[in-house]
């Protein structure tokens, strides 16, 4: 399976007041739709991220966001 990273691989996420969304939800999505579409932790594509992906202390993903080629996706 060839996968490649996210153009933000550990991105943070904020709330208006600019502050990190600690233990907050990323959800993945095929896009265009409501069904849920792994994302993966490594290289390999073999380890998927839980979806949703909790977000740690600094509102960040706790590892890189890996994608499977071929595929569209929406957080």
């Amino acid at each position: 399976m060839s996968v490649y990273t996210s153009p933000a691989p550990r991105q943070q996420y904020n709330d208006l007041n600019g502050n990190p969304y600690v233990g907050g939800k990323l959800f993945t999505y095929a896009a265009g739709s409501t069904i849920k579409q792994n994302t993966y932790t490594d290289s390999t594509g073999s380890t998927p991220n839980t979806n949703p992906i909790i977000l740690d202390s600094e509102g960040r993903v706790p590892h890189e966001v890996r994608f499977k080629s071929g595929l569209q996706y929406k957080l």
